[in-house]
């Protein structure tokens, strides 16, 4: 769903007629100079209700020798994000696999001041936007983490909602909708927030029934 089938779709909440360009002249009629700013608004609090399952990816770090920190906003993850991390030695077929136990940064500072030390990873430690492995690889470790992606916002200029699932997309919709309704002063304002409830909830529930599926696809890379 690009941008104008999304505005399409607000003025149809909103009983309005569709436009056929984000340039017609009957869009001046409405606030859209903040429409990129509520779309942002509802695609960052949706991504943030919960871990949907279809934004969990894996992104390799790039490994430099004797480093045991990386930074993970160059890698767009967010550290709240981080599922797990594990590491994989050499290529096809696997030499070694093993993933990292998380240490709290206070208790990886207390037990291992000599965080210098060389040798395969055990343990893994955040704090902010860094994260820690010890020990530092000693050989060519591929270092992973499994997490969960942040939607980009629209003002970026892609068409975020399009990696949205449909099922889920109508809960953004109405949430901006509502939103506009109230400033438009439109009667059906609350109706629309209820929509969003009842999608959103609905979205939830399905969400909640695959993470909890025995059948769900495991969470490490496959080599076949």
């Amino acid at each position: 769903m690009n941008k104008l089938q999304i505005v399409n779709e607000i003025l149809s909440q909103l009983r309005e007629s569709s436009v056929t360009s984000l340039n017609h002249p009957k869009l001046k009629e409405f606030p859209w100079n903040n429409v990129d700013d509520l779309l942002d608004e509802a695609t960052m609090n949706f991504s943030n209700r919960a871990t949907w399952n279809w934004t969990l990816t894996e992104t390799q770090l790039n490994y430099t020798p004797e480093l045991n920190k990386f930074c993970l906003t160059d890698y767009n993850i967010d550290y709240n994000r981080v599922l797990n991390v594990y590491y994989i030695l050499g290529t096809y077929p696997v030499i070694g696999f093993y993933e990292l136990d998380l240490m709290n940064r206070q208790k990886f500072k207390r037990d291992f001041p000599n965080w210098m030390t060389l040798g395969k990873p055990l343990i893994y430690s955040q704090e902010d936007d860094n994260l820690f492995v010890y020990p530092i690889p000693d050989a060519d470790y591929k270092i992973i983490v499994k997490h969960y992606r942040q939607l980009p916002l629209l003002k970026t200029g892609t068409d975020s909602i399009a990696m949205i699932p449909e099922m889920y997309q109508r809960a953004v919709i109405y949430e901006v909708s509502a939103t506009l309704a109230v400033i438009l002063g439109k009667n059906n304002a609350e109706s629309l927030n209820m929509n969003c409830i009842e999608v959103m909830g609905n979205a939830t529930k399905a969400n909640q029934t695959f993470l909890q599926s025995p059948n769900k696809q495991s969470s490490r890379i496959k080599w076949s």
